[in-house]
């Protein structure tokens, strides 16, 4: 069963109420998962979210960072930012 009324979309990982979504492609691609992760905490599937970018190419964390900081009024659910260097 998915988390969500639409099968193919998907968290990368979740367990106990928590989201996780790792994102090295597109910002537009985190704000869908923003979108979809509300609904969840509307109906009480979702707690908290983590969410993990790179710091070096896009989505870059500087820009996911203003992007949550610009909408964290309309955000009920924590998400915790990690940001990542290339290895």
């Amino acid at each position: 069963m998915s988390l969500f009324p639409v099968t193919s979309y998907k968290l990368d990982a979740y367990k106990a109420k928590t989201g996780i979504e790792i994102e090295k492609s597109l910002i537009n691609a985190i704000h869908r998962s923003l979108f979809r992760c509300q609904w969840a905490y509307d109906k009480g599937k979702l707690d908290v979210l983590a969410l993990i970018v790179p710091t070096y190419k896009e989505p870059k964390f500087e820009q996911v960072k203003r992007d949550l900081q610009e909408f964290k009024e309309i955000i009920p659910y924590p998400i915790y930012l990690i940001g990542v260097e290339p290895s």
